[in-house]
């Protein structure tokens, strides 16, 4: 049988603190925010292929577009209005097209190897 686990307090030599504090917190992204994005990522994933958007012709340029065409629905109709062809938020599809060119990274350096 396997003993259970023996708690260590500060101060015993067997004690070790979990250093991760310089580590990033996944935990600080907001789920209903992610869960938005997805939603937008499977509508894409369905309508076209999985990661097909890593294919796009003049990738940077037309998500710059998409995001701008998706933030004038926003101002004009609310950030909560709903895109007519997916059923899902412009806000979405905007910060969906917005994790796209942070991904891409900057014209000069590749966006993965």
């Amino acid at each position: 049988m396997k003993k259970p686990p023996q708690e260590h307090k500060q101060g015993d030599p067997y004690f070790r603190a979990k250093a991760d504090e310089a580590k990033p917190r996944p935990t600080l992204l907001p789920t209903p925010a992610l869960r938005a994005v997805l939603q937008v990522l499977e509508y894409g994933a369905q309508k076209y292929a999985p990661h097909s958007w890593r294919n796009v012709p003049d990738a940077r340029r037309r998500y710059l577009d998409a995001m701008g065409r998706h933030y004038l629905d926003c101002i004009e109709h609310g950030p909560f209005s709903l895109d007519a062809e997916s059923g899902l938020t412009h806000l979405s599809h905007l910060t969906c097209n917005a994790v796209f060119l942070l991904a891409l990274g900057p014209e000069d350096e590749p966006c993965w190897d």
